[in-house]
């Protein structure tokens, strides 16, 4: 595109509310996207939290209640509550990390 054609465009994609991203935007997004596709989400039920983390279901509830544990999705139906493996990860580590930090 000639340099006043691409203003052109540029002028129209600002006004028509489009966001204009360059390639390497568009690549880093597009990576983004088939790691997610490959790597999807491990959901875990209230057993399995149990029994992968060595806890109990009070301890999990009460956790909730805290602010120290990720709200499950109800996704598959109220009444099978499921929590993303990587959520519950990342916050025990957030946790672990509060806890060093105030001794």
């Amino acid at each position: 595109l000639s340099p006043l054609h691409k203003e052109n465009a540029m002028q129209q994609a600002h006004t028509m509310n489009f966001q204009v991203i360059g390639l390497e935007d568009v690549r880093r997004k597009l990576k983004a996207r088939e790691h997610a596709l490959l790597n999807p989400p491990e959901w875990l039920s209230m057993e399995e939290i149990c029994r992968t983390y060595s806890t109990s279901r009070s301890t999990v509830y009460r956790r909730i209640r805290e602010g120290k544990f990720p709200q499950p999705s109800k996704h598959l139906g109220a009444a099978s509550p499921r929590w993303n493996r990587v959520e519950i990860d990342n916050m025990m580590m957030a946790n672990r990390r509060a806890e060093h930090d105030r001794k």
